[in-house]
């Protein structure tokens, strides 16, 4: 017998109610819409980056370092940690001669251990700069990650020459030469080492060696400089200028060489050297990259006249491009031609530079009488820094040829509260207001350091004595006396703070005590005599209260410790 059919109802298969169906499709598109909107950004981004990072390339290349510089951040911007982003920026620092090129070299290695090219610039722009601290650190990064090569031991000999070891270089350019006996650079540096050498014999050889290779197509223009630096060392004029035409005269020579050749020229006082720069002037360099340097060269050499009256002539398209426009605001600036610098101040954007231009903008402003305008250029390019510590330094500079003491100051008050490196601006601010007795603002930079360092006692020591001085959160100044005493009780300073912190509590007895832990040779110093002075003549003991007194005059002090001392003087009277 079958058994029997189930009910209609018990076999019907499950659905859903027709609004869940709608309410998870939209969840299914929306996921979906998600991920592609997530992938699509991904993607732009990526796109976008690569372009950003294909313009540094472009722009390093043309020899256009600013505008590398630039391009190069921007990608950074996208993506910090990306290597080949910061090779680009460093190698745009390099060129450009900029002040951090040290560090960028130095990041770009970190970013890329296994690649020894960039420890490599990172020991030739440390060596470049002197900072042999760098360029040692870079070694032996190199060699720990065993990446010894023939140019890692010509850095080291580099170095040691560098470092006053002459011993270590002859050992470290035979292993170079040993790993790599076809290159004749080697030969070249190890002969440009020896020709300081203490030695006759060694010197000769050196000379000989280095006119062996200038004969050689390969290394004849590296060969060439090498004998050129080595005639102006031993202040052979007439060798010198014979080896700078021919440097001149190769076909590899570059534009740096035409230059070298100029400054020989100029140094010698021969009519050359005008004749040189009278050509120049009228075939100038194609390429902005060049032709700017050329500008900075003159400048350097004090010819800034001439960069100024020749870049008049420049066409308008040409004198308002950066690079150049900045290297013809420099020389007008250096001229103080402020009419001739308006026009070339006033247009275009100078990329990471452009706090300069702003800057630039404020002096002609002033130098035209508008106050106002030259105070909104200043703000702005003082924000247009972007908190970045080369760029305060240049401002820095700029105020202290233009004798700005007042932008000088604010500026410096800026650098204090930004995020790179405060504490220099702190001590010339501290160095400031000590000499000119401005003890609120003193007071404003102890608390900035006590902010930078919340832990530390002699912060809390100094805010303590400059808010007791001027009677500002007396609470406040005790604690931070009393924190700072407890952190190191033997310590002079603290002691005679928390003992003054008492005094003006009205807690004399109490502050006496603490005084009195003092060692005789400390309460002896004028910078500890002043609060032992006050207790004792709080007191009763008039003597040594007027003999303490007396030391604490004979330092520098502040308006309010003059106060306290003549008040305290006149109630004790005449001896």
């Amino acid at each position: 017998m079958e058994p029997p059919t189930p009910p209609a109802s018990r076999l019907r298969k499950p659905t859903l109610h027709p609004m869940m169906i709608r309410v998870l499709f939209g969840l299914i598109i929306a996921g979906l819409v998600a991920g592609l909107c997530m992938g699509g950004w991904a993607i732009y981004k990526k796109a976008r980056q690569a372009t950003v990072l294909t313009r540094a390339r472009e722009f390093l290349e043309k020899k256009d370092y600013p505008q590398a510089a630039m391009s190069a951040r921007r990608a950074l911007d996208m993506e910090p940690g990306n290597a080949e982003a910061m090779t680009l920026l460093a190698r745009a620092a390099e060129a450009s001669g900029a002040r951090d090129t040290v560090q960028l070299q130095r990041a770009a290695a970190e970013l890329q251990p296994n690649v020894p090219e960039n420890y490599l610039r990172w020991v030739d722009s440390a060596l470049r700069s002197g900072d042999l601290v760098n360029a040692r650190i870079a070694l032996e990064s190199m060699s720990a990650a065993k990446l010894e090569t023939s140019a890692y031991h010509d850095a080291r000999a580099r170095l040691a020459d560098a470092s006053g070891q002459p011993e270590l270089i002859e050992a470290a350019m035979a292993e170079a030469v040993r790993l790599e006996p076809e290159n004749p650079l080697y030969r070249l540096r190890l002969a440009s080492m020896q020709t300081g050498s203490q030695k006759q014999d060694v010197r000769e050889r050196a000379i000989a060696t280095i006119e062996e290779l200038s004969a050689d197509p390969a290394t004849r223009r590296p060969a060439l400089r090498v004998l050129l630096h080595a005639a102006m060392v031993r202040r052979d004029g007439a060798a010198a200028i014979a080896v700078a035409e021919r440097l001149r005269a190769i076909p590899e020579a570059k534009q740096e060489d035409f230059l070298v050749y100029l400054g020989v020229m100029r140094k010698a006082q021969r009519w050359e050297f005008w004749w040189a720069l009278g050509q120049l002037q009228a075939s100038p360099p194609e390429n902005i990259a060049e032709l700017t340097e050329v500008f900075r060269w003159l400048v350097r050499n004090n010819l800034s006249s001439v960069a100024a009256e020749w870049g008049k002539r420049l066409p308008t398209e040409a004198r308002l491009r950066p690079p150049l426009s900045i290297a013809l605001a420099e020389a007008l600036t250096v001229q103080k031609d402020w009419e001739g610098l308006r026009p070339i101040v006033r247009a275009g954007e100078w990329g990471d530079l452009d706090f300069q231009r702003r800057a630039l903008l404020a002096r002609v402003l002033r130098e035209a009488g508008d106050e106002p305008g030259s105070r909104t250029q200043w703000n702005s390019a003082v924000g247009a820094t972007g908190d970045r510590v080369e760029a305060y330094e240049t401002l820095m500079t700029l105020t202290r040829l233009w004798k700005w003491d007042a932008e000088q100051t604010t500026l410096l008050w800026v650098i204090a509260r930004g995020r790179s490196a405060p504490q220099p601006a702190l001590a010339e601010l501290l160095r400031r207001n000590l000499a000119e007795g401005r003890t609120p603002d003193l007071l404003a930079v102890f608390s900035r350091q006590l902010e930078l360092d919340p832990a530390s006692a002699e912060a809390k020591n100094n805010v303590a004595y400059a808010s007791l001085l001027l009677k500002s959160d007396r609470k406040r100044a005790e604690t931070l006396a009393v924190e700072a005493y407890r952190a190191d009780p033997k310590n002079p300073g603290f002691a005679a703070t928390y003992s003054f912190a008492l005094h003006t509590a009205g807690k004399n007895e109490e502050g006496l005590k603490i005084a009195q832990k003092i060692s005789e040779k400390d309460l002896a110093t004028p910078a500890n005599a002043m609060s032992y002075g006050l207790l004792l003549a709080a007191t009763g003991a008039r003597d040594e209260a007027r003999k303490h007194l007396a030391i604490a005059q004979q330092g520098t002090l502040l308006p309010e410790e003059k106060a306290l001392i003549a008040r305290a003087q006149e109630k004790l009277g005449p001896p």
